[in-house]
């Protein structure tokens, strides 16, 4: 069986194998440069330090808002406070039911189609 194997794999090297490496050295991907790859990843990096600041920024601006309603509401009317605390706990619930039910559907929907 090995004399065969041998046979086997001269007769495509000599017909198709030669044929195939044509093929592939003609269409041979080129890689880019590593400068270019070296300046897109530092645009990339500047780019997303950039989103980070941005993001936190805007995070920190709410969350400071967040915490003086909070703090006003409970200085002047508790009963408003308690409140605003049920409604977000609510909300919350509501949001994550909702997600929770989209993702079992989508889930079902993908399940059917397979």
């Amino acid at each position: 069986m090995g004399n065969e194997d041998k046979r086997n794999q001269q007769w495509f090297d000599e017909r198709i194998g030669t044929k195939l490496r044509r093929l592939d050295e003609a269409f041979e991907p080129q890689a880019p440069e590593l400068q270019t790859m070296e300046v897109f990843v530092a645009e990339g990096k500047i780019a997303l330090r950039e989103k980070m600041r941005r993001d936190m920024l805007i995070f920190v601006l709410l969350a400071a808002i967040v915490v003086a309603v909070m703090a006003w509401t409970i200085n002047r009317n508790l009963a408003l406070f308690v409140a605003l605390q049920a409604l977000t706990a609510l909300s919350v619930a509501g949001w994550m039911a909702l997600h929770l039910l989209r993702l079992a559907w989508k889930g079902r929907t993908q399940w059917k189609r397979n």
